[in-house]
């Protein structure tokens, strides 16, 4: 246990062992048996302990009926215990004017709160811990025990850090401090290295024409890491220096990254447009000069009807954001097979692998790259040429768009 009494006045464990002296007097008055349990419906005889491999704290005898500070602090991981310490002796040391902190309060019956920072104005907020394997009802049960008492509750999640994009991926707690709390905010102390977290949910929507934009829409989660000591108390909330001016700056980045979309798409689509009506004005042209006949398909058919020429093929290329994927991931079936209709003189098929390569993400570069070599080691028949004419042709017109 993390205190008890003496003479009325409250005795820390973890300041007991600061000073030898202190630590002799206490010892003392623990051979004494004038230790009292700190627990207002206990008040058994507790005696001082602390040794080489585990912290200072006090203990009932061997024989004590039973008591909830005793049961309250068994139940508490020693982890969980380390935090606490290290969360109390930070505000304590940082008191601003009308802030005060105690710990293990017993504001409950059978509960004990690990933090509770009070203000002037008796606003209270107390600081609970939890895991992974704390439950939905222990979490619901007590956050509604606090509103009643108007006291507001920052659940501390202390466990591994780790790197997440999306909401959905954390467990219980977490996504039950996103969706609570305030703030939608999680704050979460790594059990290793004592270092903290806030994970905060964004919830704007970043979507054009009815649809998620991919590479924004789909990353809601920003995380903020920082060390104990720019933990503060704001606005009857935790939070830490620098973290709100950080996570405004990251969702303006997203809004003007799905600005620069947009502008993008209305390019495309003004140039698409532009095209429809160069092609209707020519045809219209054509009738009025009494030439009736008109093209079964599309403008492009005219193009296939001249003989194929490799050499010539090639493509525009209009910027686009790096945070737009044009087309979806291609395996190596789908290279061998494009490959093989641009062999056979497909205009279009030499076009689309031109834009892939010049498109295409590590992994598929490799695939492409990886035909390449395996074509290159084949006998040279005629066909074989051609795979490798087609090969070379790619690879050059996708160099000479990126620079």
């Amino acid at each position: 246990m993390e205190k008890c009494l003496l003479d009325g006045r409250i005795i820390y464990a973890m300041d007991v062992s600061k000073g030898y002296i202190d630590e002799t007097e206490i010892r003392e008055k623990s051979r004494e048996r004038q230790l009292l349990c700190f627990d207002p419906e206990c008040g058994q005889t507790v005696v001082f302990k602390r040794g080489e491999k585990r912290s200072a704290h006090f203990a009932h005898l061997p024989d004590h009926r039973q008591c909830d500070y005793d049961d309250y602090d068994r139940d508490t991981p020693d982890t969980w215990k380390e935090v606490k310490r290290n969360i109390y002796n930070h505000f304590k040391g940082n008191i601003n004017a009308g802030l005060s902190v105690d710990m293990d309060v017993k504001i409950f019956p059978k509960h004990f709160t690990p933090i509770l920072l009070k203000q002037s104005n008796n606003q209270q907020i107390a600081i609970e811990f939890g895991d992974k394997k704390t439950t939905s009802k222990t979490l619901t049960t007590l956050t509604n025990a606090y509103r009643k008492r108007n006291i507001e509750v920052e659940w501390v999640t202390v466990d591994d850090v780790g790197e997440c994009r999306h909401e959905q991926d954390f467990y219980y707690i977490k996504r039950f401090q996103l969706n609570e709390s305030k703030t939608h905010s999680a704050i979460v102390v790594d059990k290793g290295t004592q270092q903290f977290v806030i994970y905060a949910l964004d919830q704007d929507t970043y979507n054009y024409q009815g649809a998620d934009v991919i590479g924004i829409s789909d990353h809601n989660i920003f995380s903020f890491q920082f060390p104990l000591d720019n933990l503060i108390f704001e606005n009857i909330n935790l939070s830490a220096i620098g973290f709100g001016q950080s996570f405004k700056d990251w969702k303006t980045q997203k809004t003007v990254a799905l600005e620069g979309f947009i502008k993008q798409d209305e390019l495309r689509r003004q140039a698409r447009k532009q095209r429809e009506e160069k092609i209707k004005r020519l045809k219209q042209e054509r009738q009025q000069e009494g030439n009736i006949q008109r093209p079964k398909r599309k403008l492009v058919h005219i193009e296939q009807e001249e003989p194929f020429c490799l050499q010539k093929i090639s493509i525009p290329r209009t910027y686009y954001p790096v945070t737009v994927k044009l087309h979806s991931a291609w395996t190596e079936k789908d290279f061998a097979n494009k490959l093989k209709s641009a062999a056979h003189e497909n205009v279009s098929a030499v076009k689309m692998l031109i834009s892939k390569v010049y498109e295409c993400d590590d992994n598929e570069l490799a695939i492409f790259l990886q035909l390449y070599e395996r074509a290159k080691t084949k006998e040279r028949t005629p066909e074989i040429r051609k795979y490798l004419a087609v090969f070379e042709h790619v690879l050059e017109q996708a160099k000479k768009i990126e620079s």
